[in-house]
């Protein structure tokens, strides 16, 4: 299990899923497309797919009215993730394999 993606949201979803529902739909088709399209279960997240879900967060908070510093937790992750400089494989997955 893992956190809904979206700022403040206390849902927990199964590990496979980026976030709840009513978040999900939230994000604009053409951002939900790419995440699917980047997305690989258990495999290493790319800075292309940090760069989606970053893009996911922000568009979801400015459709609730949030708004967005930057530092916020559930930003925060995926840019330290996309950002890394030895580019050493993060599995999107943590459950042991």
């Amino acid at each position: 299990m893992s956190k809904c993606f979206a700022i403040g949201c206390t849902t927990y979803v199964d590990s496979t899923m980026f976030g709840c529902r009513g978040h999900w739909f939230m994000v604009p088709a053409s951002t939900r497309s790419r995440i699917w399209a980047l997305y690989r279960a258990g495999k290493v997240m790319t800075p292309e797919y940090c760069e989606a879900a970053i893009t996911a967060i922000k568009a979801v908070a400015a459709r609730e009215g949030r708004k967005v510093k930057g530092s916020e937790r559930e930003i925060r992750v995926y840019e330290r993730i996309g950002n890394r400089k030895n580019h050493e494989p993060v599995r999107s997955d943590p459950r042991p394999s």
